[in-house]
Order: C-alpha cells, then structure tokens, then sequence
C-alpha cells in the first residue's frame, strides 16, 4: 500500500468516452519531511493538486496522441 489514499472516479464527457481518473482522496495529503519543496516555494497547501492535475492531464495526453496531426 502506498503512503497516500487514492480514489477511483468516472468522469462523464459529452461526446466522447468516460474519463477513468485515480487520484488523491482528498487534499490533506502531502509530504515534504526535508523541506525541499518549501525551500523551492511550493507551500503544503498546492502540493495535493499535483495528485488531482496529473492524473487528467494523462488521460488528455493519451487521448490527444490518438488524433491524427
């Protein structure tokens, strides 16, 4: 088990097929014991966004890569 809780959550799209988007439980989550992050200036409070951006920015990438250029 990871040291993080995930969510699984269907995302209903218009047009196209649903979005299958794991991604953190809740935005309480987050780990920085070095300090590194902060150091950096990325405060506690915009860590968990990374865990709810990345995964749909996946699922767009990959969709995007199926569309002809």
């Amino acid at each position: 088990m990871p040291g993080y809780e995930t969510k699984q959550e269907r995302i209903a799209v218009a047009g196209v097929e649903h979005l299958h988007i794991r991604s953190l439980l809740d935005r309480q989550q987050f780990a920085d014991p070095l300090g590194l992050a902060l150091r950096l200036g990325i405060s506690s409070a915009t860590w968990p966004l990374f865990g709810l951006l990345w995964p749909s920015g996946a699922q767009l990438a990959a969709r995007m890569a199926q569309r002809p250029v």
